[in-house]
């Protein structure tokens, strides 16, 4: 299909750097599909790469329109939110992304939320559910982790042992996490 065709060339320019260029493509899959939601996604992640959060978040909303059973566009604009101080629109879009399909992204980022919100016990089940992903994500939920242990139950993090060699008393460290 056409209006696809112009969607691929799109994301490859902006995956260039090419936001013109990824525009006018973004904009021809409109034209030729105007109901299609990922199409308007890409709209939304041109205007975040040349910084116009707020043509991205009108963008994002067109396509949870269009289709609010996908999870990527509340996600999207879920980040997107935050990063314009909307914390809480961007929590409530990252909540509704979760629902739709938990993402290591989405678990992490609401974790952090819950940890400045004052709610550890929250955090700790949206950083377990980021932590077993590879990558800067899981790295990242895991290190959180490690931190709200170490603060509620250091044995969780750190175990020691100590012990006699030689006459000679000693002490083992092991992390366990």
């Amino acid at each position: 299909a056409p209006s696809y065709a112009a969607f691929v060339k799109g994301q490859n320019a902006l995956s260039q750097g090419k936001r013109a260029e990824a525009e006018q493509h973004a904009r021809e899959a409109i034209r030729i599909e105007p109901r299609e939601a990922m199409f308007q996604s890409l709209l939304g992640d041109i205007a975040q790469k040349r910084g116009d959060g707020r043509a991205a978040l009108a963008a994002y909303a067109q396509a949870i329109r269009l289709n609010d059973r996908f999870f990527l566009h509340p996600l999207k604009r879920g980040f997107a939110r935050l990063k314009a101080g909307n914390r809480v629109g961007g929590q409530q879009d990252l909540e509704t992304s979760v629902r739709l399909l938990p993402t290591a992204a989405a678990m992490n980022e609401l974790g952090k939320l819950a940890m400045t919100g004052g709610n550890p016990t929250a955090a700790r089940g949206y950083f377990e559910g980021a932590a077993g992903v590879q990558g800067p994500v899981g790295d990242e939920a895991r290190a959180s982790l490690a931190r709200l242990d170490l603060g509620s139950d250091p044995s969780r993090v750190l175990r020691l042992r100590a012990f006699v060699d030689a006459g000679q008393l000693g002490a083992e460290r092991a992390n366990p996490s």
